[in-house]
């Protein structure tokens, strides 16, 4: 599809994808930036996202005849890019080793609203109208395999922390199973918009944050309402939240479980949270992308 643009009226494309964008056609007089995600998870990191399906096993033998054609088609595509710009030092060194070019790291950044304050009263309506505690760890993710709700869901049951998962996904009913019986888990889907969800972040006590991701936007959202994390200790989160400044990492479940029967939210300043989210702002993001443009364009 992205082969079949006719893109020849301008003087510079940009791309932003995780999977074909920057398989378009540039003209031989174009600049072609690539802004990478990541490199295709399906295709890289046998991301399938099928472990609640029954038909899991079929797509996993299809995926394995399937991916390795594409593989080679997205290797193909290396010689399209005149640039390439990585969200976070992870995504840089994963393009490195996918396809042998270095790239340049502008992070990613959120907008102003994401730092608004809310009075109490406000957050108890939201907490009332989702019938949530007002004592609770908070996971904000889209429910599939490689974001690792399942964690989360295991040492709450542990610890007896209330869990509130906000989102939805193809891992609903895996999860669900997984949490049955234990009524300290609540699962809340979407919900109708993201000023509620910024206000859960204010309220909840720590978000968990368990799977690997490129970067990972939801951590620092919930830095700008000055809420700590408890994150797995790898991927772009590495790069964002500070160590017992911001919260804490982890690698197993276990780690995971210590932590949150250790944790204490007085422990943590709330003011130098939110300055470290500032740091990943959408005007910072928006600075950082002309200054390059001006600097490959010079």
């Amino acid at each position: 599809m992205y082969e079949g643009f006719d893109l020849r009226k301008y003087d510079t494309v940009i791309s932003i994808s995780a999977g074909p964008a920057k398989g378009i056609i540039p003209n031989i007089g174009q600049t072609h930036i690539a802004m990478v995600m990541t490199p295709p998870r399906a295709l890289w990191d046998y991301e399938l996202n099928v472990r609640a399906s029954r038909f899991k096993n079929i797509y996993k033998l299809i995926s394995v005849v399937l991916n390795n054609y594409l593989r080679l088609w997205d290797i193909s595509l290396v010689p399209r890019v005149d640039y390439w710009i990585a969200n976070s030092h992870f995504i840089a060194k994963k393009i490195k080793k996918r396809y042998g070019v270095k790239s340049k790291v502008i992070y990613p950044g959120i907008a102003n609203q994401y730092f608004e304050e809310f009075e109490q009263e406000e957050i108890d309506e939201v907490l009332l109208r989702y019938q949530v505690p007002k004592d609770f760890v908070l996971v904000v993710s889209r429910l599939y395999d490689y974001k690792r709700v399942d964690r989360a869901i295991r040492s709450c049951i542990e610890t007896g922390d209330n869990l509130v998962i906000v989102g939805n996904g193809p891992d609903y009913k895996y999860l669900k199973k997984l949490a049955k019986g234990h009524g300290n888990i609540y699962f809340n889907g979407f919900l109708d918009s993201d000023r509620e969800v910024r206000m859960l972040y204010k309220q909840a006590k720590v978000l968990l944050f368990c799977g690997i991701e490129d970067f990972g936007l939801i951590p620092v959202e919930a830095m700008a309402q000055g809420t700590p994390i408890l994150a797995y200790n790898e991927g772009g989160v590495t790069e964002t939240v500070r160590d017992n400044i911001c919260g804490k990492f982890f690698s197993t479940n276990d780690e995971l479980t210590s932590l949150l029967k250790d944790f204490d939210k007085k422990r943590y300043n709330r003011a130098k949270i939110i300055d470290r989210a500032r740091e990943f702002s959408e005007s910072i993001f928006l600075e950082n992308i002309n200054q390059y443009l001006k600097q490959i364009n010079a």
